[in-house]
């Protein structure tokens, strides 16, 4: 399918914010070198990002070197813009925080979950009143197998029923993009931007605690295998005939080395 001219105008908006954000303060000539862009786009672009209070001129500039204009620099109004992230917990509960795009934590909330997301949604309103119009983007994760793409908790293993599409229940929350993605696939990818250094191709990226699981980061984005499973090895069987896991099987990985199953074993040998 190919793209209308809104479509590349967001996708060109997206390349400029992106070399802004790892990058640092660059010019608008600058840009137009890093993104290819030609200087009237960038300008253009760039004259929209700042109507919009997203973008900023600084009181940085390059000099001139004796010819031509001094360049002022812009740079992303981080401090003014905000990240919502709700989490769908294993212990059944919401957790909600608040981030400006520098990575500093703003706000942060948790309430019970009992499969009420109307409830969690006005609970959401209630404690980000303050910043709703100033929040740029939602992510929603969640444990089990996540459809990316669709925006689709396909099997959270009993938080919430099979194939509960959050994007769709969350999208009227705020007027800005809604993404949902597995946690440890979220994890990933919150590293690469809290560091503002993106992971190599071909990392293979594991999470170990109360479960066991991974994620493998494939042309720049979490790798979903065809089944939206890739890299799940805590759900990897180990023992034919072991204990029950969470995700129905028998004898997964998370089983056996969890810290929830260590905690288990220990206070049986000491108690």
């Amino acid at each position: 399918m190919g793209k209308n001219i809104n479509d590349i105008r967001i996708s060109n908006r997206s390349l400029i914010l992106s070399r802004l954000y790892f990058d640092g303060a660059k010019s608008r000539k600058a840009l137009s070198l890093l993104t290819s862009l030609t200087p009237a786009a960038v300008t253009g672009l760039v004259r929209e990002l700042i109507d919009e209070n997203i973008v900023r001129e600084t009181k940085k500039v390059l000099p001139s070197g004796g010819t031509g204009r001094s360049e002022i620099l812009l740079e992303i109004c981080s401090d003014r813009l905000f990240a919502l992230g709700i989490h769908f917990s294993r212990s059944k509960s919401v957790r909600v925080t608040l981030s400006d795009l520098d990575g500093r934590t703003i706000l942060f909330a948790e309430t019970e979950f009992y499969g009420d997301f109307e409830k969690v949604k006005v609970f959401i309103k209630k404690k980000t009143a303050a910043y709703g119009d100033r929040i740029i983007g939602v992510g929603i994760t969640t444990h089990g197998i996540v459809d990316s793409r669709g925006g689709i908790s396909v099997d959270s293993y009993g938080i919430m029923p099979k194939d509960t599409n959050l994007k769709e229940i969350f999208s009227d929350l705020f007027d800005c993009p809604v993404t949902v993605e597995n946690n440890v696939r979220a994890l990933l990818t919150a590293y690469a931007v809290k560091e503002k250094n993106p992971p190599d191709e071909g990392t293979l990226f594991i999470k170990y605690g109360q479960g066991v699981g991974g994620a493998y980061l494939e042309n720049g984005r979490g790798f979903l295998g065809s089944h939206f499973r890739a890299a799940e090895i805590g759900h990897i069987v180990i023992e034919k005939d072991g204990e029950k896991c969470v995700c129905g099987k028998n004898g997964c990985l998370e089983t056996k080395v969890s810290y929830r199953v260590i905690e288990k074993k220990a206070k049986e040998i000491f108690h």
